[in-house]
């Protein structure tokens, strides 16, 4: 509008030449075209702005009016557009290299959450199929190969180990993840085993020494940090270990090689356990050794080889000290206290049979007087009456009178 007023104003003064007032109407014409152009532009811009509101009020209205179905379907149409797009994000761009034709051709590959979510999902359902064949497989190398279930156990952990690699490559290339993006992940995990994961990586390396190495296997009775128990599982981080009390104890894999452990069965299963009984002085020791050794030997838990012994240890203060010396196994599941209390038993009743008396503690006090020592006999007061004291109404001794 300006423009066209301007122009005209141009047009309309007497200063001009005919030449020039050609020309300026000639804009003028122009202007007034663009104008008229604009003004229409306006107009139908203004018949869609109100065409557009009807039609979204009228959307509006029967998206108010619609079924519960159409809204569900809609809603779902819209939750599933959303998740793709979540899913497309790219989290990295990897290259691949192929060579056609002796030309190398890089291939970008991305990989996007949504192919991250599916290896994982499949990394889980491997890892749980993985875990539930372990029992046959422990089954099929016991009854196939004749092995116990110690060897079994470790057997299938490696195996275990192995199949989990597997799912994890087979996890990445099922869902065309390169291998290659380890390379990118490496430096950050570097970083974070290096910061956060020490003890994680020393216990789990600790594991497959022990897995392989076989000093410590399930079964064993061991004792680590003046704990004692069988060894019931050995993991990728930790051991378990059932205690004598029943108490179940978790120990980390690193314990076992960076300590001292004391492992009971890794050779022999078997255990030296002894006895000691104190006889009262002048019982006859030969006799008294016999049937304490009869008392080891009528149990039918005590090996026979070694044979038990029986020692006299020492004269002590108060008794003949004898300590018989066995042999027991020690298996699972079996409380070797529960033997020495039966065989206890069992030589507290052959002894007190042979009229044998089991030693106690005892003293002979002697006094050493410079004259006899008075005795005295003082009759039992009555009751409900004072104490009889003869001494009562006599005379202190001077010596003994107080100043």
């Amino acid at each position: 509008m300006a423009l066209v007023q301007s122009q005209r104003e141009k047009v309309d003064k007497t200063d001009r030449t005919e030449t020039e007032r050609q020309n300026d109407r000639t804009i003028l014409k122009a202007y007034e075209e663009r104008q008229a152009m604009l003004l229409r532009g306006s107009e139908y811009l203004t018949r869609i702005e109100r065409l557009a509101n009807r039609l979204n009020a009228e959307l509006k209205g029967r998206q108010l009016h619609a079924p519960l179905k159409s809204r569900l379907r809609e809603a779902f149409s819209v939750g599933v557009s959303f998740i793709k797009k979540i899913c497309n994000t790219e989290l990295y761009v990897a290259e691949e290299t192929v060579i056609a034709e002796g030309n190398k051709i890089v291939k970008p590959i991305s990989v996007t959450l949504g192919k991250v979510l599916q290896a994982f999902i499949i990394l889980l359902v491997g890892t749980w199929i993985a875990r539930h064949l372990m029992r046959p497989i422990r089954w099929v190398i016991m009854k196939t190969f004749k092995k116990d279930e110690s060897a079994a156990q470790q057997v299938s952990k490696v195996i275990f180990l192995v199949l989990f690699i597997g799912v994890i490559v087979f996890s990445l290339v099922s869902v065309n993840i390169p291998l290659a993006v380890f390379a990118f992940l490496g430096g950050a995990l570097a970083i974070g085993l290096g910061f956060g994961a020490q003890h994680l990586i020393n216990n789990f390396i600790s594991g497959l020494i022990l897995l392989f190495d076989r000093s410590i296997s399930v079964g064993d009775i061991v004792e680590v940090d003046g704990q004692g128990g069988r060894v019931t599982s050995i993991g990728m981080r930790s051991s378990h270990i059932m205690g004598f009390d029943g108490v179940e104890l978790l120990v980390p894999n690193s314990q076992f090689l960076q300590q001292k452990v004391t492992n009971w069965t890794l050779s022999d299963k078997r255990k030296r356990y002894s006895i000691s009984v104190g006889v009262a002085y002048g019982t006859d020791t030969q006799k008294a050794s016999k049937l304490i050794l009869k008392a080891v030997e009528d149990h039918g838990l005590v090996l026979k080889d070694p044979a038990p012994v029986v020692l006299f240890e020492q004269f002590a203060e108060s008794a003949l000290t004898l300590s018989v010396y066995f042999w027991l196994l020690l298996e699972p599941g079996r409380d070797n206290r529960i033997i020495l209390s039966d065989i206890r038993h069992h030589i507290t009743t052959l002894l007190d049979k042979a009229g044998i008396v089991i030693s106690f503690p005892q003293r002979d006090v002697h006094l050493d007087a410079a004259q006899p020592l008075e005795v005295r006999v003082v009759p039992t007061s009555q009751p409900g009456t004072p104490p009889i004291n003869e001494d009562r109404d006599k005379t202190p001794d001077k010596g003994l009178r107080p100043e």
